[in-house]
């Protein structure tokens, strides 16, 4: 098989399951920061005893660069001041409960400092390490466990930097696809009650699937903020529009949902019955809320000119005999319906200008 064929069923792989090859990516990178750190203290330095070269790089590879090397210098600080803590508790009071548990103490207590807020624990576990290994302490084994921590964040961050650092940009794309699938299956489903038999009590439930939406539309935020903090100070950040394009849509997304909300609660208040609708209205406009579902499933297909016809059903009825007291109602339908149409054309732009991968770029994206 070539590798263009391959390569583009990689990416649709990637595609369809990030969050799972983005995992992937950063626990085989974790194993090995931490294998070749051991490997480096114990092969290579000397190490007798090269426990916190591993550890520490454990604890420096992060979902992203930027929050790798902060947490780096967090670490090192913190397992630095373990090691100082063991050590100046080792030499004064030896190794026994008494030292054991002011070690204990004070590292929980230094744990509440604000730059150690995060990695703050690494205080008491490092020093809980160092004194239950040693009975005999000196200068040079001071030197030899600090070589060893400084190795172990170094390791660690270059090790999450130089081997496919992650991006977070499919997994924010991701997410917003799910607020947008749930949204036009959500509309076509409607429009598929609306146009025939219909009990007003299933308003009720479309506003809780709105309302469920919300839970959606919250963990795509988390994952859009993540993808951003991921380009920030890594090589592989070339395409930032995607990041943005991805921030846009779920903001539009948002004020889609809200819309259908309102456009639901006026169904539900209007309470019609089937014999109440305006035929005219009814047949066009949910062949509209259809049209605008389909829009939002499948945004490459051909739904252009959803909010025109929605202002062409608007010109068209005033000119006829609909009930005065029917206009309130059907306008307010209309309008939330063409917001949320034009906030499907602008998904669909956004979809558009997304740049395909290459497929040999795609892995931790």
């Amino acid at each position: 098989m070539s590798e263009h064929s391959v390569l583009p069923r990689w990416g649709a792989w990637v595609d369809r399951h990030p969050t799972l090859v983005t995992d992937a990516a950063q626990i085989s990178k974790t194993v090995v920061a931490t294998v070749l750190a051991w490997w480096v203290a114990e092969s290579v330095l000397g190490s007798a005893q090269p426990f916190l070269a591993p550890w520490t790089a454990l604890m420096t590879v992060h979902a992203t660069v930027r929050e790798s090397a902060l947490r780096a210098g967090e670490t090192t600080l913190a397992t630095l001041g373990g090691v100082v803590l063991a050590f100046a508790l080792g030499v004064t009071l030896g190794v026994d409960v008494v030292s054991l548990g002011l070690a204990m103490a004070i590292g929980l207590v230094v744990a509440r400092a604000k730059p150690l807020r995060r990695e703050g624990v690494a205080v008491a576990t490092t020093a809980l390490f160092v004194l239950a290994g040693h009975d005999q302490y000196d200068t040079q084994l001071l030197v030899a466990r600090v070589v060893d921590v400084v190795v172990g964040a170094g390791i660690g961050l270059a090790v999450n930097v130089l081997l496919l650092p992650p991006l977070r940009d499919r997994q924010a794309q991701h997410g917003v696809d799910q607020v947008r699938l749930a949204l036009g299956h959500l509309l076509v489903g409607m429009a598929g009650e609306l146009g025939g038999r219909w009990d007003t009590h299933r308003a009720q439930v479309w506003v809780r699937r709105t309302v469920e939406m919300d839970g959606l539309l919250d963990r795509a935020r988390g994952q859009v903020r993540l993808a951003g903090d991921s380009a920030s100070w890594n090589p592989r950040a070339r395409r930032r529009a995607a990041g943005g394009a991805a921030r846009h849509s779920l903001d539009r997304l948002r004020e889609a949902v809200s819309h259908l909300r309102h456009l639901v609660r006026v169904l539900d208040d209007a309470t019609y019955a089937e014999s109440r609708w305006d035929e005219e209205f009814r047949r066009r406009w949910v062949a509209l809320v259809d049209e605008c579902g389909r829009r939002l499933l499948d945004p490459a297909g051909d739904h252009h000119g959803i909010p025109m016809s929605l202002d062409e059903l608007a010109v068209s009825l005033s000119r006829s005999d609909l009930p005065t007291m029917h206009w309130p109602v059907y306008g307010s339908l209309i309008t939330s319906l063409r917001q949320i149409a034009v906030v499907a054309d602008d998904v669909a732009h956004d979809l558009a200008e997304r740049e395909p991968p290459s497929g040999r770029d795609v892995i931790g994206r």
